[in-house]
Formats: structure tokens, C-alpha cells, sequence
């Protein structure tokens, strides 16, 4: 019944759908007259299609389910993965945060690399930085020199004087310092700086030019520099104006400001330091910073041996040596004494830095060339001038420095030593450089000069330091007859038969007489010429404080310094003294703040 149901419902849909297709067909058989298949094959063809279309929906409808099954996986494997995804992101957006806190730090440390220092002002492309400080300073001697912070190492008091039998105790802030440096680049190869650095231990009346200017204001140091680097790398330097002699020890090439004095508190350093202070004009030439080489012209001027310019009958002459002779005019006070020079002091160096083994390692050597002038009148009278004429001598001087990092940024050490004739006025003792012969002409002194020290860097606030040299001069003595068989004139530096040290330990007092009926002053001879100095020095300084507003140190220094004359062959009632000597103990103390470092 079902099936035949069935049946009949497929007949009819088959007849319904024969009538709908009927127009259609009728329409083609107008044109091709097809003739009409029977009734019953067309509903069977018509089932059979229904089946097919049948079968072809189930399938859709399969190949439909398996899709949505797949797609349901891909939905879960992309919620997975964006799951994943979020959780990356957010990890990274951690990450970010973390690394944007620390931005403006870095930010600020790169801007303050860039930044102008607050110690530098900035005007028009030119780099002004200030600098120096302020300084009280205590200087406590055992015998009296009647000095400031800075000591006369030739000047010790012998016994025979006074003072030389009570101490001293002063109070200065005159080594307190002022200095300005300009800097500015032209291009990318020239450089130029001016420098001028200034103290207050002038001396306006006993201001000269032998060794460290000491006009007022006092200039230590005022020049201009020029840099050209080469496209090699190497360079050229020009100074022109007044700064530490090329002569002084460098602690790294030969550029100015790189000078290593020792590190005390006495403004005139430690016996056997070589320098000084002039003006001049300097060239230099650089290999990649690694070898030096410079010229110098300085400003020259003679220091002469005192106490021993005797001449012969008839003989004058010209210089600093006789009293009124080479007296300042313009500009230079008219009570000074002034040598007559003509030809400046030539000085060549040569250095090397290296660094074995990481340890800093400078070397030095120079050479030295002076002329001596004077203006001799010999014979004549008040009314014939006789045979003046002008003589002239020339010195010579060698030396050299090492300065070496025994233990980098622990402790270092120098050594430096110089010989020559006529080099005296380049040693801290400030030695003679000529001695006059009777017959009026100049012969340099063979003076030899050396300094060693060390330093101990014993935490980064403390340092400890240790000097010790010594200047020696050689006799450079003349015995002259002005007729043969006639009586010699002795002279010079050292001569035994002119010096006389007979009163040089005794102090100069009211001294009986034998037969005398009163007390009559009696004045000891001592004239004993200075034959050589040596020191040796011991201190420190500390630095309590260094931050924004600069830094603050304070020192102590001992020191110990003898003094020796030549030896003298005269005898007298108060005894032979064959060699003088002396000796001084020095205790310095520093407290300076650096208002710009």
C-alpha cells in the first residue's frame, strides 16, 4: 500500500511536471517534429533523476557536515592561537613598560655626555672654562729666612747670621691661583686655546726674569696655541707666550698644562727640579701621539756667581755682576739688575710615551744651547776709555726624565737629572750660571741637577708622596797675575784663596778683643759661596670631598734641606772653617678649595 501510494504520487508529480514542461515542448516540436516517448518511460526517467538528485543532496549534505566539523577545529585551533597570541602580547607589553621606565635615565646620561659642563661657559662657538683655587697655607722654619711659601735653597742662613738662630712661623694665601682657558676648533684640523694662569707671590721690587716671573701681577703662565692635525694623524703645535720651559719634565707628550712639578706644597718645588717659567716661542711635532719633537726660543737672562767678581787693575765691567751696571729702565723697577743677553736660549726635546705591559711609561731628553754676553772695558783712564769691546760665551746643557706607572693608578715614579755649564738659573736652587775670571771674562759653571720621587695613590681620596735631589756646582776658580812676578788676584767661584769662611758659624755679635779696654764689634768674615743643595721631602694630600661644587683637599709636607759652601784655606783667630755648611727643617701645611673641578 505504501509502495503503491508511493507510486502514485510519483505519477502524478511526473504528470504535473509533464504538463509544466509541456509548452516547452510543444514549442521544439514546432521546429524539430520530435516524435513523444511514452507516458510511462518518462515517469520512470523522471524517478531515476529524482534519485539522482537525491543522492547528490545527501552527499552535499555530508561533504556540508564533515566542512562544519573541520571548521569547528579550525575555530578551535585559531581560539588557541589567539589565546597564545594575547598572551605573547601581553608579556611583550610588560617588556615595554619595563624598558620605557628606564628610558629617561638613559636619555639623561646620553644628553649630559652631549651637555656643556656647568664649569664651561659657551660663547659664539668658544669653550671658556675657569679655574684655580683658593689656598691658606702654613709655613713653620727651624731657622729664619724671612721667606713666603716658597723657600731660597741657596739662601740658607749660614750661622754667622742673626735670625739664623730663631725660627719662623707665617700664614699665606698668596699661592692661591686664578686661571681661564679658551677653546675653540676652526675645522675639523685646526684647534686654538689661550691660557692664562695667575698667583699672587709677586715680589714687585725684587721682580726679575731669571727663573719664575715674579712681576705683579704674578703670571705663571699666559699663551696662545695653535693644532694642526694632519690627514696621517700626526700634528703640528705652535706656542707663543710665557709658560714652563720646554727644559721641564712632561708627564705625557710635550703639550702645554702637560708639566709634572712635583706635588708639594712649596711654591719652588724640591732641590734638582729642572725649570722655569719665560716667555717663548715654541714648535712641535706629533707621531700619532706616540713620538714627540719641539723647539723652543725662551727668553734668556744670566745669573752670576756673587761675592767673587774681582778684576784686575784697569779691567771694568757691564753687567748684573757690578752694582748700577744693567739696572732696569722701562717697565722694569731701577733699583733690579738685569743681564745683558743678545741671543736667546735654544731648547730641543725629544719624548716618547708607551704603555708595556699597560703600564704608563713617558721618556724625555733635551738639549740645551745659551749664549753669555758682557761689555768689557780694558785699561785706559777716566779720560781715555782704552779698548772696550764686547765679549760673548756660550753654555751647554743635557737632560732627560722618566715617568713611569710602577703599578697603574697605585703608584708611580720619576726620575730626572741634568748637566751643563752655565745651566744654574733652570735649577730650583736657582745656582749661578758664570763666574768671572780676573781679566773680566765670563766662564760658565758645570752644574749637575737630579730629582726622583714617588707617588702612592693609597685609596682614591689619599695620595702620599717622597722627593729627594740635589744641585751641585763645580769650582770654577781663576788665580791672574796683571804682571808677571806681580801679585795674584784671585777669583771665581770656589776659589780657596778668596773665599773666607772664617766667621761663617759664629753669629755676628759684639766680640772682645785682647788688649782692648771695651767690647769692640768685631765682623767675622763668611763669604762662603754656595757649593751645593739637597733635600729630601715627605707628605700628603688628602681629599675629603669632590662632588657638584667642586672639590676640597688638604696637606702636610716635612722637609729636609742642607746647604754646603766651598771650602776655604784661610785661617784666622776664630778658626778655619773648611766647608760651611747648613741645614733647614721645613714643615708646610695646605688647605685649598677648588670652586671648578
Amino acid at each position: 500500500m505504501t509502495m503503491r501510494t508511493s507510486l502514485l504520487g510519483g505519477a502524478a508529480l511526473g504528470a504535473l511536471l509533464a504538463l509544466a514542461i509541456a509548452p516547452a515542448a510543444d514549442a521544439k516540436t514546432k521546429h524539430h517534429h520530435h516524435v513523444a516517448a511514452p507516458a510511462g518511460d518518462g515517469v520512470k526517467g523522471e524517478i531515476d533523476e529524482l534519485k539522482v538528485e537525491v543522492q547528490s543532496l545527501e552527499a552535499w549534505k555530508d561533504q556540508e557536515s564533515a566542512a562544519r566539523a573541520q571548521t569547528a577545529d579550525q575555530v578551535a585551533a585559531l581560539q588557541g592561537q589567539l589565546t597564545e597570541a594575547n598572551a605573547r602580547a601581553s608579556r611583550a607589553e610588560e617588556q615595554v613598560q619595563a624598558q620605557i621606565q628606564t628610558i629617561p635615565g638613559e636619555v639623561d646620561a646620553e644628553v649630559a655626555k652631549s651637555r656643556p659642563k656647568t664649569d664651561a661657559l659657551y660663547i659664539k662657538g668658544i669653550k671658556f672654562t675657569l679655574g684655580g683655587f683658593t689656598a691658606l697655607e702654613t709655613v713653620s722654619r727651624d731657622h729664619n729666612m724671612t721667606s713666603d711659601i716658597g723657600t731660597n735653597f741657596s739662601a740658607i742662613p749660614y750661622p754667622d747670621i742673626p735670625a739664623a738662630h730663631a725660627g719662623e712661623t707665617r700664614f699665606s694665601a698668596r699661592q692661591s691661583r686664578v686661571s681661564g682657558l679658551a677653546q675653540a676648533d676652526i675645522n675639523d684640523h685646526v684647534h686654538i686655546e689661550g691660557y692664562g694662569e695667575f698667583d699672587f707671590l709677586g715680589a714687585a721690587q725684587t721682580a726679575n726674569s731669571n727663573q719664575s716671573n715674579s712681576y705683579q701681577p704674578r703670571i705663571r703662565n699666559l699663551y696662545g696655541t695653535v693644532d694642526w692635525k694632519t690627514d696621517d694623524g700626526n700634528a703640528w703645535h705652535v706656542l707663543l707666550g710665557q709658560n714652563w720651559s720646554l727644559a721641564t719634565m712632561n708627564a705625557t707628550g710635550i703639550t702645554p698644562r702637560s708639566e709634572a712639578p712635583p706635588a708639594v706644597i712649596d711654591a719652588q718645588y724640591v732641590t734638582g727640579f729642572v725649570f722655569s717659567r719665560q716667555p717663548q716661542i715654541r714648535l712641535t711635532y706629533d707621531w700619532h701621539k706616540e713620538f714627540w719633537a719641539a723647539i723652543s726660543l725662551e727668553n734668556p737672562q744670566t745669573t752670576f756667581a756673587g761675592g767673587s767678581n774681582v778684576f784686575l787693575p784697569g779691567i771694568t765691567v757691564i753687567n748684573t755682576s757690578l752694582a748700577g751696571n744693567g739696572t732696569g729702565g722701562s717697565y722694569l723697577f731701577n733699583d733690579t739688575s738685569f743681564s745683558l743677553n743678545d741671543v736667546p736660549d735654544v731648547i730641543g726635546k725629544f719624548a716618547v710615551d708607551e704603555t708595556p705591559g699597560g703600564h704608563k711609561l713617558h721618556i724625555e731628553a733635551f738639549g740645551m744651547a745659551r749664549n753669555f754676553y758682557e761689555r768689557v772695558n780694558v785699561g785706559g783712564s777716566a779720560i781715555l776709555p782704552g779698548t772696550p769691546a764686547n765679549r760673548s760665551t756660550e753654555g751647554w746643557g743635557v737632560g732627560g726624565s722618566i715617568e713611569y706607572q710602577v703599578v697603574p693608578k697605585v703608584l708611580d715614579a720619576q726620575v730626572s737629572l741634568a748637566d751643563g755649564d752655565g745651566i744654574g738659573r733652570y735649577g730650583t736652587s736657582g745656582l749661578s750660571d758664570i763666574a768671572f775670571s780676573p781679566d773680566g771674562n765670563m766662564h760658565p759653571i758645570n752644574e749637575e741637577m737630579i730629582l726622583g720621587g714617588a707617588t702612592w695613590h693609597a685609596t682614591p681620596q689619599l695620595d702620599i708622596y717622597v722627593y729627594g735631589g740635589g744641585e751641585w756646582e763645580a769650582r770654577t776658580s781663576f788665580d791672574m797675575q796683571a804682571t808677571p812676578g806681580g801679585a795674584f788676584t784671585h777669583g771665581g767661584l770656589g776659589n780657596p784663596f778668596f773665599t773666607n769662611n772664617t766667621g761663617c758659624l759664629i753669629e755676628t755679635t759684639a766680640v772682645p778683643v785682647a788688649g782692648a779696654g771695651s767690647a769692640i764689634t768685631a765682623v767675622p768674615n763668611c763669604n762662603g759661596q754656595t757649593r751645593y743643595t739637597d733635600e729630601a721631602t715627605i707628605g700628603f694630600w688628602h681629599r675629603p670631598y669632590s662632588g657638584t661644587f667642586g672639590h676640597f683637599q688638604w696637606g702636610l709636607q716635612y722637609s729636609y734641606i742642607e746647604r754646603a759652601g766651598f771650602p776655604s784655606s784661610t785661617a784666622a783667630a776664630f778658626g778655619s772653617v773648611p766647608s760651611p755648611h747648613t741645614q733647614e727643617n721645613i714643615l708646610m701645611s695646605s688647605f685649598r678649595f677648588y670652586p671648578f673641578q
